[in-house]
């Protein structure tokens, strides 16, 4: 299996594209496409395709233009309708925001036949994809393809999220169609103010923010791997930006971000928001960064979520929450050895390593290499999203 290879100097233009203001939905997908190719030069082939989730059927809502003279991806819409939802759910509904076809056909066996099927009409063995999932049932996938089997280092996955989390962010403002609650110079100054003008805490996050975004822009600046750190895809878990050109100057129109899914459950929108992303097993130092929050503010958030809710701990709200959100992703624990299975469990119920080192009776390196063996056999991407899965009861 060859290790997928990640421009990290080209995450930049990931975030632009995600975050431009083009007027329609196949210019969008166009414009990150080109940015996803830069980020995967040795990808093979790139595509873009949006599409919703109906009871019974996906359909296709857009894709990129160069997509739409491929044999295969041509016809990609009208096969839809026929192809069981379920097995789509595997590629459009995964859990966290970056997966591969080669993790999919782990984790959901099910689905790979049309997957399988897919990439050979096209030449093309693995995948990897950037996944958001916006509102009415919408998701949206950049498909990176290649002709072997990948896999794709930690480091590059966490960058992948990332850029991930602004997709998702833009995709749910895109759905949503919101009117700006305000309008900012690249100097962060309020030009327009509906909601924002009176909140003194939310006009200087939002100018802190904008300026922040403009330095990571700059030409020194934007070749850097961390140049991302200062581009968060959420301004105080609410507020996303989308860049417009008015008059021949630049500015950013700031869009309320839409409700999580959660938020009609007594929870405020951040405990909805933080919910909905750990449950689909993201760390929490990368809810804290798609939410534009402190890391302590995601334990806050879930604490108090779980308190509402009237649920034991954090974990058991996650894993509640998980089900809800995720009802066919169940872990097979057939191939598991006892050992695996008690980590497991314990890592369920919210234990740290040394935690369960301390229980078992062994060293924290050994529970590592234990939560390592877990993840490669799951398929799964992080331990949040071990710790969230639903388990086989025939496992």
């Amino acid at each position: 299996m060859a290790t997928f290879k990640v421009d990290e100097t080209r995450a930049m233009g990931v975030l632009e594209a995600a975050h431009a203001g083009q007027t329609s939905l196949d210019g969008w997908l166009d414009g990150l496409v080109a940015s996803m190719r830069q980020l995967t030069p040795h990808a093979e082939l790139t595509v873009a395709a949006v599409v919703q989730r109906h009871a019974d059927h996906w359909q296709l809502v857009g894709g990129d233009t160069a997509a739409q003279g491929i044999g295969p991806l041509a016809e990609f819409g009208s096969l839809l309708p026929h192809v069981p939802p379920e097995a789509l759910d595997a590629y459009y509904r995964v859990p966290e925001r970056v997966d591969t076809h080669s993790r999919i056909r782990v984790r959901r066996p099910a689905a790979m036949d049309v997957g399988d099927q897919f990439l050979a009409a096209l030449g093309q063995s693995d995948s990897l994809s950037l996944v958001s999932q916006g509102g009415d049932g919408v998701s949206m996938v950049l498909f990176s393809m290649v002709p072997r089997p990948i896999e794709v280092s930690s480091g590059h996955l966490l960058l992948l999220a990332r850029a991930a989390a602004h997709l998702e962010a833009a995709l749910r403002i895109r759905v949503d169609d919101t009117i700006p609650v305000a309008v900012m110079g690249t100097d962060g100054r309020l030009r327009e103010a509906e909601d924002v003008g009176d909140q003194p805490v939310v006009r200087e996050r939002l100018t802190q923010h904008i300026r922040s975004v403009e330095r990571s822009r700059l030409r020194r600046a934007r070749r850097s791997p961390e140049a991302i750190d200062g581009w968060s895809a959420i301004v105080s878990g609410r507020y996303g930006i989308v860049e417009r050109e008015e008059g021949g100057r630049r500015e950013y129109h700031v869009h309320e971000h839409p409700p999580h899914v959660w938020s009609a459950r007594a929870l405020t929108a951040r405990e909805a928001s933080v919910l909905e992303l750990s449950a689909r097993g993201m760390s929490g130092k990368l809810v804290a960064y798609s939410l534009g929050i402190a890391f302590s503010g995601v334990t806050r958030a879930l604490t108090s979520a779980a308190m509402k809710t009237g649920c034991g701990s954090r974990a058991e709200l996650v894993r509640l929450a998980a089900a809800a959100l995720q009802p066919g992703e169940k872990l097979d624990t057939g191939n598991l050895t006892a050992a695996e299975v008690d980590v497991l469990q314990r890592l369920r119920e919210g234990w740290s390593n040394a935690a369960i080192a301390r229980a078992r009776g062994t060293s924290e390196r050994t529970i590592a290499n234990q939560v390592g063996s877990l993840l490669r056999k799951s398929g799964r991407g992080s331990r949040r999203a071990l710790a969230a899965s639903a388990l086989d009861p025939v496992g």
